[in-house]
């Protein structure tokens, strides 16, 4: 479940959501993305994280995201093109409701640039990694495509294994 706060806001969004067309389940998972640079083991350049190639989420119905950090200009981009169709610069804080066939389903949309500057600080455990923006997205997932780790196949387990030791060896919700 989310923290309670969470799920008022989700609660406060349902009627904009039903004006859409969308469905009114709330969100049941939450997407949580750093953008940033990764310094290279090397000591070469670092690695720039902070930007999203153009595509479109394929879960039904709406997507809540909330952008934390340095501005990031967010794009709608038609699918057959590579001019942005609408073109916006998220602030700290910036909340973006993804929904109706328009900018859901038709449009892809994606991250170009990713702005530098000192607030907010957004601080990383992982040594290599420096965390200029984070995207927390919030998505209805029908309930016959939500699996727990030890159900999935051995590919896609060992697809995600790495990813989730690395999520236990930072934070105190993965053991």
């Amino acid at each position: 479940p989310f923290p309670e706060v969470m799920t008022r806001i989700l609660r406060r969004l349902q009627p904009e959501l039903a004006r859409h067309g969308d469905p009114v389940e709330l969100p049941n998972t939450c997407l949580v993305n750093y953008y940033g640079r990764e310094r290279r083991p090397d000591g070469r350049g670092p690695v720039d994280r902070a930007r999203l190639s153009m595509h479109r989420d394929a879960e039904p119905g709406p997507v809540v995201m909330f952008s934390v950090g340095q501005p990031a200009q967010f794009e709608f981009v038609e699918p057959d093109g590579d001019r942005p169709h609408h073109s916006q610069w998220l602030r700290d804080r910036s909340v973006v409701v993804l929904s109706g066939p328009e900018y859901k389903d038709r449009l892809y949309h994606r991250v170009t640039r990713v702005r530098y500057g000192p607030e907010p600080l957004l601080r990383s455990q992982l040594p290599a990694f420096e965390v200029r923006r984070v995207s927390v997205s919030f998505r209805y997932v029908p309930a016959r495509f939500i699996r727990d780790l030890g159900e999935l196949g051995d590919d896609a387990r060992a697809i995600a294994l790495p990813y989730v030791r690395e999520l236990a060896l930072h934070s105190a919700h993965y053991g």
